[in-house]
């Protein structure tokens, strides 16, 4: 039986390099060698391209960098392979912006999760937050905040003293185009606020402060192709431990640093509710493949915080969770996904 030739495109120059990597070895792993032809492709922190060997398994150390190509090198590689689909295991800037998904468009080779529009939507939170907003679905109120355009005299002090003026404190304060809750501040008092914004003004042109919505905190992912039929996963209740504020990358990749309850034990109806709302956010976006959207819940009704187009792939994610839960195991849910790629 012929197999169908995969690449499972992993690392990458963001923050989230490592997680990638996790998810890449996670999915490279998964996939049956007598059903696919796989070969791992690692992309360095510098943006040069490692090609492993077909069904190789990767090495545990630095030996995963080796031979590193330039892009347009390794694709030729790739096509001279045969490679049919791209499994873009890739989080963060250059990985789920819509920047490798453009590469890969380019060079028509299919590719798993969203295209370049939906992705460089989905990753840049006001925008995307804005985009949905406009359809009517509740989100917290914020502000972007510009500090190499239009500075407001006094520096950060003046940002901090707008922000409490909008939105109050506590409030969150965010990197605009990070995922896995890196560069993510909760800011409880004045003081703090100034020192979070400092520290996010280091290495980021724009930050996104939001209202601080109490309330419970749910994900909900989503399978499926938008404009096809979809299917919702079991939503996931999250609660983080250990007095964190919030589900912070610690919280989010540290075995019993958050308590993740799936389905979450919010009723039925309110299950179904936030299923539909997942499900409505994909199609409007026009997401592919797979998509994970995160929550608040309240009297006030479900708050949409953001959605994830390559969301987290490592035994710890609460993706692999929901969809265990709905009697898909990991390998499965790595196949369908290929499967929507196709499609």
């Amino acid at each position: 039986m012929k197999r169908l030739k995969v690449a499972v495109v992993m690392g990458g120059q963001s923050s989230e390099h490592d997680i990638s990597m996790a998810s890449g070895r996670a999915v490279h792993q998964a996939l049956d060698e007598k059903r696919f032809a796989k070969r791992a492709v690692v992309i360095t922190p510098d943006g040069r391209w490692c090609l492993h060997a077909e069904d190789e398994t990767l090495p545990d150390d630095d030996g995963v960098y080796r031979q590193p190509l330039f892009a347009d090198e390794a694709a030729g590689r790739l096509r001279e392979w045969g490679s049919e689909v791209a499994f873009l295991a890739l989080h963060g800037e250059n990985g789920e912006d819509g920047a490798i998904q453009g590469f890969f468009h380019t060079l028509g080779m299919a590719h798993t999760a969203s295209g370049v529009y939906a992705a460089a939507l989905a990753m840049d939170k006001p925008r995307c937050k804005a985009y949905l907003g406009a359809l009517g679905i509740l989100t917290p109120a914020s502000r972007v905040l510009r500090k190499n355009r239009c500075e407001l005299p006094g520096g950060t002090e003046a940002f901090a003293a707008l922000v409490e003026r909008e939105l109050d404190v506590p409030v969150f304060v965010k990197a605009t185009r990070q995922g896995s809750s890196v560069g993510v501040h909760f800011s409880r008092s004045h003081d703090e606020l100034v020192a979070d914004l400092e520290a996010l003004f280091v290495d980021q042109r724009e930050i996104l402060a939001e209202r601080f919505i109490e309330g419970r905190e749910v994900s909900c992912a989503v399978l499926g192709n938008a404009g096809d039929r979809l299917q919702a996963l079991p939503p996931v209740e999250i609660s983080p431990l250990a007095n964190r504020p919030f589900f912070d990358f610690e919280a989010k990749y540290e075995p019993g640093a958050a308590l993740e309850t799936c389905p979450a034990p919010i009723g039925e109806a309110l299950n179904r509710d936030v299923q539909d709302l997942a499900c409505r956010i994909h199609q409007s976006i026009d997401a592919r493949g797979f998509s994970r959207s995160d929550f608040i819940l309240n009297d006030e009704g479900i708050w949409f915080l953001e959605i994830n187009t390559i969301p987290g792939l490592t035994p710890q994610s609460i993706f692999p969770q929901a969809a265990l839960q709905q009697g898909i195991s990991f390998p499965q849910l790595v196949e369908k996904i290929i499967g929507y790629a196709l499609r």
